[in-house]
């Protein structure tokens, strides 16, 4: 009975290693299960199961899973160290190496377990244990801030744009003409509606001290200085 159990698990995994070489991985998967139930301590049966398991784990999700390929853990909780990389990888290669197991799907997952140790490796640096999870999904960014609302215009400074406002007319003093008045050496008040005639008649133009306005020297003042109606000059 068990001899025939032995065979019918041999026939097993010779059908697992022809689909296989086919390139049916699912169908040479089922077919080294099956071989296992029947006699799991077949020779080579082992090792060619999990040569199988690397090549199918390496296609999941179609795109290579190399903590799959691995056989580590990438639960949401899980840590990952250099260590547990380095573990796993020296036991593979016990079982995966092609002078141990004679399959033929050992070569392909040879090399798929030196691609692994190589992008693990160096995901996890000895001294750091880091999760798996986010190394092997991308993070999802914080979208950016909004940016801050600009300060409205203070209606004083609307106005000025908009020419709302108008400047102050100067006050009557020498500094608003340009002029600096010189000292009296007598120590007297400046007289200022002396020194505004004179500027006026510098510039062609009569000034009138009573409305303390200037109009051209063509005009001849007329009207100025006289109080009409209402007490205007003009």
């Amino acid at each position: 009975m068990a001899n025939d159990m032995e065979e019918e698990a041999e026939r097993a995994y010779m059908l697992a290693e022809e689909r296989f070489v086919a390139g049916d991985l699912a169908g040479a998967l089922r077919s080294a299960r099956n071989a296992n139930r029947l006699f799991s301590s077949l020779p080579a049966l082992q090792n060619a199961a999990a040569a199988y398991e690397v090549h199918a784990a390496a296609a999941r999700r179609g795109r290579t899973n190399w903590y799959a390929v691995l056989g580590l853990r990438q639960e949401e909780t899980a840590v990952t160290t250099h260590e547990d990389v380095k573990r796993q990888y020296r036991r593979l290669c016990l079982v995966l190496h092609p002078d141990k197991n004679p399959s033929a799907a050992a070569d392909g997952a040879f090399k798929l377990l030196q691609q692994a140790w190589e992008a693990l490796s160096a995901r996890h640096p000895p001294g750091r244990p880091t999760p798996s999870v986010s190394a092997s999904k991308p993070s999802k960014k914080a979208p950016p801030p909004p940016p801050p609302p600009r300060p409205r215009a203070s209606p004083c400074r609307e106005r000025r744009k908009t020419g709302g406002s108008q400047r102050r007319p100067p006050s009557p003093e020498w500094s608003s003409f340009g002029f600096t008045a010189p000292p009296e050496p007598d120590g007297s008040t400046f007289d200022f509606r002396a020194w505004r005639e004179a500027y006026a008649r510098a510039n062609g133009a009569i000034y009138c001290g009573h409305c303390d306005t200037e109009s051209a020297a063509a005009e001849g003042g007329a009207g100025h200085g006289k109080s009409g109606s209402g007490g205007r000059c003009h």
